[in-house]
């Protein structure tokens, strides 16, 4: 049954929940993990190591990386706050030995940035908010901003080839299917959704989703910061 498209605060709260939905739907739509992915053993001759921020990103790398990638995420799920992590010993030796990293940017994990400036920086970085022009203050939740998402995928194929020149054509091939197969689903949603729900205004708690209600089309009209 077609949604109730009438005005008044019940379009509101559908259009927030669609939202919601999708940014799950970006979560859920990865292709099968290679060997040599997030977490697990690697298993190619050559693999290059990649240290990724936070697990959205690290997510994304792995599975343009594939088999050639071995990636871990310093932060893995919902309950760490970016904003406030403070680093180990560990994580600083991760870094050092990556030969690829990927941070968030825009003010949301400024800690990596001593990490790489530990030892010089020097190695390969994916910067989703310098990819994006979004500076230090701007709204830092890039991943929520499709444009960012599709920019990511084509700069880590890009980064990763540089590092590792011998399997670049693989990382092309794995760049290609990560934004025509694994976000197929998550482009048609939000299509959908914009056809749907284009300029129907919103409400939210903070500014965390406003990359895609704009995306979706969608006017917020209230913003409630706590």
């Amino acid at each position: 049954m077609a949604p109730d498209l009438s005005t008044g605060p019940r379009t509101t709260w559908r259009a927030v929940l669609l939202t919601s939905l999708v940014s799950v739907t970006l979560a859920a739509c990865s292709l099968p993990p290679p060997s040599g992915g997030q977490g697990g053993a690697p298993l190619s001759a050559r693999v290059v190591p990649v240290v990724a921020a936070e697990d959205m990103w690290g997510s994304l790398a792995a599975q343009v990386g594939g088999v050639h990638a071995h990636v871990v995420s310093l932060i893995a799920g919902p309950t760490v706050d970016p904003h406030v992590y403070e680093p180990t010993a560990a994580d600083a030796r991760l870094v050092a030995a990556a030969r690829l990293t990927v941070v968030n940017g825009a003010g949301y994990d400024p800690w990596m940035d001593r990490l790489l400036a530990a030892d010089g920086g020097n190695r390969a970085v994916v910067d989703v908010g310098a990819l994006m022009h979004v500076a230090p203050g701007a709204n830092p939740h890039l991943w929520y901003w499709p444009a960012a998402v599709d920019a990511a995928v084509a700069a880590l194929a890009r980064r990763l080839a540089a590092v590792d020149p011998a399997d670049a054509a693989y990382f092309a091939a794995q760049g290609r299917r990560v934004a025509d197969v694994a976000l197929a689903g998550y482009h048609a949603a939000l299509a959908d959704i914009r056809a749907r729900f284009a300029g129907r205004p919103v409400g939210a708690s903070e500014s965390v989703a406003t990359y895609l209600c704009d995306a979706l089309g969608l006017e917020i009209s209230l913003t409630i910061h706590p």
